[in-house]
């Protein structure tokens, strides 16, 4: 679509918003700065496969969300630079 934002992967395909990517790494600079127990949740996100809801160049922007039992949830949203994703197949 002509003027739709994207960006690349690891492999240099394209990444658009719904894009469906797989986490390779975070960038330490998102982590660090967090409790640890948020530093966990977001490393454990290695590996899964989630949704690009915004593209700023160079980045993709994903949402993770957690269950915290008792109606209470928790969410990070943080960019994937290009090494750091690869883009899914549907």
């Amino acid at each position: 679509m002509p003027g739709e934002k994207t960006c690349k992967d690891v492999h240099g395909a394209d990444v658009r918003v719904g894009s469906q990517v797989r986490v390779l790494d975070i960038d330490p600079r998102i982590i660090d700065p967090l409790p640890r127990r948020e530093q966990r949740d977001i490393r454990s996100l290695k590996g899964c496969v989630l949704e690009v809801d915004e593209i700023r160049e160079p980045c993709a922007y994903v949402m993770a969300e957690w269950d915290r039992g008792d109606g209470l949830s928790e969410s990070h949203r943080f960019p994937l630079w290009p090494e750091h994703m690869e883009v899914v197949e549907a």
